[in-house]
């Protein structure tokens, strides 16, 4: 099983920054990511699907996703690309969220937990910037425009090594066959 997968493609993202600038006041609408959960201290993020809050059920053990309302007002071309996204390589969009790392700053080793997670795939779009990720033994370097898959059922953590915020698109897909499209094994 692989841990790491840059898609081939290159992806124009600065229609994407833009809403992300243009929303910029949306990092402060939502901190729990940060606020408690320890490996993801020194993030940011925008959160435009997310997983619903069950009485008796832990977070991470539910399984139903919303979307918040302002993904498609104000983040409509993000919102163009995870459809996208799915009708390339199939599935169900679950959680998207927007997120940001400042230079030199760190998500700490963890490991994604929950039964949420476990049938799941982890995608990442870089908007900006430059960070190194670590996923069990292998190390890549995630750079602005690319597309990348990571087992976050791994330990894994990434390090900020540019000189401007890291901003990436980060987003959950259920039942992707993007494996056999893109012959990954």
């Amino acid at each position: 099983m692989i841990n790491l997968f840059k898609f081939p493609d290159i992806y124009d993202v600065d229609i994407y920054m833009d809403e992300v600038k243009n929303n910029d006041f949306m990092w402060k609408l939502n901190n729990k990511r940060q606020n408690y959960n320890y490996s993801q201290q020194e993030t940011n993020a925008i959160r435009l699907r997310e997983l619903k809050n069950k009485p008796g059920i832990k977070q991470v053990d539910n399984h139903e996703t919303y979307e918040i309302p302002y993904f498609q007002t104000n983040f409509p071309n993000i919102k163009s690309f995870t459809e996208n996204f799915i009708e390339k390589y199939g599935g169900k969009l679950e959680m998207v969220m927007i997120v940001s790392l400042p230079p030199e700053k760190t998500v700490y080793p963890h490991i994604d937990d929950g039964e949420y997670y476990k049938i799941r795939d982890r995608f990442h779009l870089v908007l900006q910037g430059i960070y190194q990720y670590n996923v069990g033994e292998e190390t890549a370097i995630f750079s602005k425009g690319e597309l990348w898959f990571f087992e976050n059922q791994v330990k894994h953590d990434s390090k900020n090594i540019g000189s401007v915020d890291r901003i990436s698109v980060i987003f959950d897909v259920l039942d992707s066959n993007w494996r056999e499209i893109c012959n990954v094994n």
